[in-house]
Order: C-alpha cells, then sequence, then structure tokens
C-alpha cells in the first residue's frame, strides 16, 4: 500500500479527481483509496514529519511512501513547471540539520523550516542543493526511521526568493497536480 503525501490540497486536486478518495472517520487530512492513503500534511518540517508518522502507524500495512509537491528552484540550471525525482534530501532550520537522507533521483533538494522569501534566505541553501521545499526532510525522517522507501516528485514553480512565489504557486497549483499525478501513474 502506498502513503502518497501532499503539503497542501490544491497540489493533490488531480489525485483526488482520479482515485476519488475517502476520508478518514477521525482525520480530516487522511484519504483512503483502493491502493492507498493520500494525507495533507500541511506546510513546515513539523507538520510533515508528525502526520507522516501518525499515518505510518495508523495504516501498518503501508509499504512505500511517496511526496509529491511544488518546490523553488534554487539554481538557474533547472528549467520552471519541470518535475525533477529528489536525490538527497537535506534540512536547514536557521542552520543545517546534520542529517540528510538518500533517495533514487537525480537532484538535490533542501528543506527549509521558514518560506524563502528573499534572496538572502536562498544564500546559505544553494550550497545544499537545486530545490527547495518545506517538507520533505521530515518525511524523508519518517521513512528512515520506519525503514520504508520514499520517493520525491517536485514540480519546479519558480525561482526561490522572488517577491510574489506564494501567488506563483497558488497559480500553478491545478497545472502541477496535474503533471505530478501523470508521473505517479507512469
Amino acid at each position: 500500500m502506498h502513503l502518497i503525501t501532499f503539503a497542501h490540497w490544491p497540489e493533490a486536486r488531480a489525485f483526488f479527481d482520479h482515485f476519488s478518495p475517502t476520508r478518514h472517520p477521525k482525520y480530516d487530512w487522511a484519504y483512503e483509496f483502493s491502493g492507498g492513503i493520500i494525507i495533507i500534511t500541511g506546510e513546515g518540517i513539523h507538520e510533515a514529519l508528525s502526520k507522516t508518522v501518525l499515518s505510518l502507524g495508523l495504516y501498518p500495512q503501508i509499504n512505500e511512501i511517496y511526496n509529491f509537491g511544488v518546490a523553488g528552484s534554487l539554481s538557474d540550471s533547472l528549467p520552471l513547471h519541470d518535475i525533477k525525482e529528489v536525490r538527497t534530501v537535506y534540512g536547514f532550520d536557521s542552520k543545517p540539520l546534520f542529517k540528510s537522507f538518500t533517495l533514487q533521483g537525480d537532484t538535490d533538494l533542501v528543506t527549509s523550516g521558514e518560506r524563502v522569501l528573499t534572496q538572502q534566505a536562498v544564500a546559505p541553501l544553494k550550497t545544499m542543493g537545486k530545490l527547495v521545499d518545506r517538507e520533505l526532510w521530515g518525511m524523508a525522517f519518517a521513512a528512515k526511521e520506519a525503514r520504508l522507501p520514499l520517493r520525491a516528485f517536485k514540480y519546479i514553480s519558480d525561482m526561490a526568493g522572488e517577491i510574489g512565489a506564494c501567488e506563483i504557486v497558488k497559480e500553478l497549483a491545478e497545472l502541477a497536480s496535474l503533471k505530478l499525478l501523470e508521473n505517479y501513474l507512469k
């Protein structure tokens, strides 16, 4: 059974349309369908970690975790609107978190404890990865502790540190969700 994770509901919309999951009777962030569970973690390292761990306890039959979502680019070499599979996950929450996680992909990502809204905030992250998100490090921590495989796919929505990035992400959510679903179905 797959655990499929998203930070926000708009990123998951195409998955809901495709799989028609039903809400968990107790938790309004967990949804069940015949092939697995979809959870909406909320934004942030701790939110992602706690909801992933709780899901693994609720559904011991989970044997693989998938994370889908948007990410900001920290590199001019990555084209916007592409999907990248994450290779290494680093964490940064006011300072580097000295634990990283290796996945199957080809692009390094750093999870930031804070929203990255300025070029000053981008600077220390660029040394760690080419993408930035807010959740993957927490999910990777949970997957490692549970000894479960994790794969992560990120839709590159914007250049990190640009003013108005949050609005760009909201506008692209539907397109990103469709592209991420296509990627999962492959």
